[in-house]
């Protein structure tokens, strides 16, 4: 399905379960979850194993976010994140949700937060699962030194190569790095291979810098925020999530929950967790 966007851009939205659950009581009405995909580069494919453990606790859609999938590609110009920001302020709006909760993973944890800075009154809550603080390329680096030797610091670190064969080492070498379980790479990689691919997209934003800072203006997110990482994520060492946490000053209340024996992708890392559990501590505890 697309819902139009008010410049014109079509974005390719899915309703994996409903608001209405029927019982024998009456109509339950459930908040809703809208999972935001990570990246930026990459489509929507993984989120829908995320989010299907939510399906029970809450109407759950996902999208891809424009110049992604099958949203519309549309030109660099509009690659910004000011613009995926106020593409999901308009999904919220065009589709009449009330206060959704914005469960944005890895990028797209910065994707919702941004949306939330911007759109505050949009907002019900916000659950940035292993994404929303800013990069380090140090912390990272010898992160993947630690992880994959040399190799992967070296292409952790980046180059002045071309862009496209820049990203695919990234994804061949230090991607499948991200995972602390033993059947995280293979998992990694079919989604991978599911997905579809954005590399000149990923290069234009990247070459920006723009998130070796923090989200501009986190002040002014007033809605509750949880905010879950792995304690041995390369990308998003613990640190940085803390300093995430101490940045929403306004926050209704703010929740840090680092997670042992994780690294980037928590829950494919610690199924133990039961997202199904989790899911309810999103709702409950955001609302």
């Amino acid at each position: 399905m697309f819902v139009t966007m008010g410049d014109g851009a079509r974005l390719w939205f899915d309703v994996l379960s409903p608001e209405g659950e029927v019982t024998e009581d009456g109509v339950l009405w459930r908040p809703t979850i809208i999972g935001v995909h990570g990246g930026p580069g990459i489509d929507s494919t993984a989120m829908a194993d995320v989010l299907a453990p939510l399906g029970d606790v809450a109407q759950v859609l996902r999208y891809d976010q424009r110049g992604h999938g099958k949203s519309d590609r549309r030109t660099a110009a509009e690659w910004t994140m000011d613009r995926w920001a106020d593409d999901l302020a308009e999904l919220i709006t065009n589709l009449g949700l009330e206060e959704p909760i914005l469960l944005g993973t890895s990028f797209g944890g910065r994707v919702a937060l941004t949306c939330a800075t911007r759109h505050p009154e949009l907002v019900g809550g916000i659950a940035a699962a292993y994404g929303g603080a800013r990069l380090d390329d140090g912390l990272t680096v010898e992160a993947f030194r630690r992880l994959g030797g040399e190799r992967a610091a070296r292409v952790a670190a980046g180059s002045a190569g071309d862009d496209e064969i820049d990203f695919a080492e990234w994804l061949a070498v230090c991607w499948p790095l991200v995972s602390r379980t033993p059947a995280g790479p293979d998992h990694l990689a079919r989604m991978q291979r599911l997905s579809t691919h954005s590399p000149d997209l990923h290069a234009v934003h990247m070459a920006k810098e723009l998130e070796q800072r923090p989200v501009p203006g986190l002040s002014a997110v007033t809605c509750p925020v949880l905010i879950l990482g792995g304690i041995e994520d390369p990308l998003l060492p613990p640190p940085l999530m803390t300093e995430l946490q101490q940045a929403l000053t306004s926050s209704k209340k703010v929740e840090l929950v680092l997670v042992p024996g994780a690294g980037h992708p928590v829950f494919l890392d610690r199924p133990d967790l039961e997202v199904g559990r989790v899911s309810r501590r999103l709702v409950g505890g955001v609302r």
